[in-house]
């Protein structure tokens, strides 16, 4: 304790008692630091002042002798949002280096995040750190948080890639301060409440974890209070009725194979939408590979799988979701008629990997960019779909296929936990602690459900693939 004291009251001799930037730092960084408790380097310091103090050092006449006393005093005070520095913890570590074990531990876990998961935590803890000056641990406090993040993101336009307005001249987008100026002169439509809330809450996750492993207070979740409390419109996903459907599917399009040759993607792309529930990026990416027959059932199925580490990303390179989204989907008796098996073999007598080879990746969309931009940007529009319902819905899209097959199963009483499996959602906590003594639906369930979907599509009038 003696000696302890004495290293901490060596620094606070030396600081002026009119420089208050500089005494506030030393109560703030120095105790706790060192391998020592908080509580013990409070004890320590005060101890040695007032036995010690005034002998050992010549600036003690500049300091009145209740001084130490009310500097221990505001100590709790001064700290009460900052971080709580614990025994044989590396606080000096940087945001960066935090985030990098945080989710290194991650994806060592059982629970390993999906691809699309994995990437949305790198984004946003990204911006995190950039916001933080990817400070050390130790100096996150709740007031830079408010002030560098969390208003930050209140404040951050929409899509800023997509405005020429917020990038300079060589193509990247201008400082943080500059965009929120811009975006306000501007007008630019801001980040919704949504995903103001969606973003800071992998901030969160990730500051509960270093809570957790005790580096810091859990004081600075407070900082996102103004977060918390805003107002989310919950829209809900329509899917498309009856009518829309017909605008879709009845057409020249589908009756005279005019995708055939050079758009075969657009064809099936949509039938396997609306007969499987997929996502669209789970159908852009499927190998031919990926359609398997059962040995046993001789049931051919969808198998939607992963391949995230891919070397060659142009070719390899598969992602879901989340881990409910790897799957076995038996293809649809409909997709069978229309001569999809046909399709699929004459693909790998061409020796293609990819089912549709026409589509390319890329970083953002992966390998749904062509066709989602074509269908919600052109087919839709052109079929007089309209993309705003109302402000009870979100915007109507290529998302919409999954939607309808949920709602067709559920409308119609279609086996809920099956259809959870087909469509990759996952169980119900009831479904988690039953399927502890039971194995997933078989093939042959699966089949039964999935041949059940029917949308009054004119199957014998679309042209099949010989």
């Amino acid at each position: 304790m003696f000696s302890r004291g004495r290293e901490l009251c060596n620094i606070y001799y030396t600081i002026h008692p009119a420089d208050l930037n500089a005494l506030d730092d030393f109560f703030t960084y120095e105790f706790g630091t060192s391998g020592y408790t908080e509580a013990f380097d409070r004890e320590a310091f005060e101890y040695f002042d007032i036995n010690y103090g005034k002998q050992n050092s010549s600036n003690s006449n500049n300091k009145n002798d209740n001084d130490i006393s009310k500097q221990l005093q505001g100590i709790s005070d001064q700290l009460s949002d900052r971080t709580k520095i614990p025994v044989n913890k590396d606080t000096t570590q940087r945001l960066s280096t935090a985030v990098e074990k945080f989710i290194e531990r991650n994806q060592s876990s059982k629970n390993a995040w999906g691809y699309d998961q994995h990437n949305r935590y790198q984004q946003t803890l990204s911006f995190f750190i950039e916001q933080m000056e990817d400070c050390h641990i130790h100096q996150l406090t709740k007031d830079k948080i408010i002030d560098q993040y969390a208003l930050v993101l209140q404040q951050y336009p929409s899509d800023p890639t997509k405005k020429k307005l917020l990038k300079d001249a060589t193509g990247r987008l201008y400082s943080t301060e500059k965009l929120l100026k811009l975006t306000q002169q501007h007008q630019f439509k801001t980040l919704s409440a949504r995903t103001i809330q969606s973003k800071a809450g992998l901030v969160k996750t990730f500051i509960q974890s270093l809570s957790i492993d005790k580096y810091i207070r859990d004081t600075l979740m407070e900082a996102f209070k103004s977060i918390d409390g805003l107002n989310v419109i919950n829209k809900r996903r329509k899917g498309f009725d009856d009518n829309e459907i017909q605008k879709i599917f009845n057409q020249k399009e589908f009756f005279d194979g005019l995708w055939f040759k050079k758009h075969q993607w657009r064809h099936w792309g949509l039938l396997l939408a609306i007969y499987t529930g997929a996502r669209v990026n789970e159908i852009c990416q499927l190998d031919v590979n990926d359609i398997k027959t059962d040995e046993e059932t001789g049931i051919v199925y969808f198998n939607f799988t992963d391949l995230p580490d891919a070397e060659d990303k142009s070719d390899g390179l598969k992602s879901l979701k989340t881990k409910n989204a790897k799957r076995q989907v038996p293809i649809h008796r409909h997709l069978i008629k229309l001569g999809f098996l046909n399709f699929v073999k004459q693909q790998k007598q061409r020796k293609h990997k990819k089912l549709f080879h026409a589509l390319t990746y890329t970083e953002k969309d992966r390998w749904s960019k062509k066709l989602k931009r074509w269908f919600n940007e052109t087919y839709m529009l052109d079929k007089g779909i309209e993309k705003f319902v109302s402000d009870e819905f979100t915007t109507m899209s290529f998302h919409c296929f999954r939607s309808t097959v949920i709602n067709f199963g559920k409308q119609n009483r279609m086996d809920r936990s099956i259809m959870k499996e087909i469509v990759g959602h996952a169980p119900d906590q009831n479904d988690i602690i039953h399927d502890n003594y039971a194995t997933p639906y078989n093939l042959g369930n699966r089949q039964k459900e999935i041949n059940k979907l029917s949308f009054g599509i004119e199957i014998d009038k679309i042209k099949k693939w010989m």
